[in-house]
């Protein structure tokens, strides 16, 4: 279902893939606006099970990664991911949550927690940030 959607579109080959997963439809077209203008290529999705999917069959460079999803945390997501070897940086988002959850995302790897409402522009900034700490990480 997700697999070969980094095709789509009409973005230039070898721009930075960004899996956006959030529940809020609104959300995720923002955000992929948003990247999408700044030359990335997004794909969006609504839940854990389809952004591990997503994962499994194409791995982005960059995941955004809401907190409250149907059905699984964000956190437990990434855990999974974690374990599993996955190194692609996360960025967390949440309007709900406590310094505990916090302090948990870094824990597991999360790259960077964004606490919502935020600014789209300061959010590029950061991807940028992490897909540059990325690339002199694995360079």
């Amino acid at each position: 279902m997700v697999a070969h959607l980094w095709q789509q579109g009409e973005i230039a080959l070898g721009a930075n893939r960004i899996l956006i997963v959030d529940s809020s439809d609104s959300i995720r077209f923002l955000l992929a606006r948003t990247f999408e203008a700044s030359g990335f290529k997004c794909i969006g999705v609504a839940d854990a099970a389809s952004a591990a999917e997503a994962v499994e069959s194409d791995p982005p460079d960059l995941v955004i990664l809401d907190q409250l999803l149907p059905g699984r945390l964000g956190t437990e997501l990434l855990r999974q991911w974690r374990s599993e070897g996955a190194l692609f940086p996360v960025i967390m988002i949440s309007s709900a949550t406590s310094d505990q959850t916090v302090v948990e995302a870094f824990r597991l790897g999360a790259s960077d927690f964004v606490r919502k409402p935020f600014s789209p522009i300061e959010l590029v900034e950061r991807v940028r940030h992490q897909l540059s700490l990325a690339t002199r990480l694995t360079a």
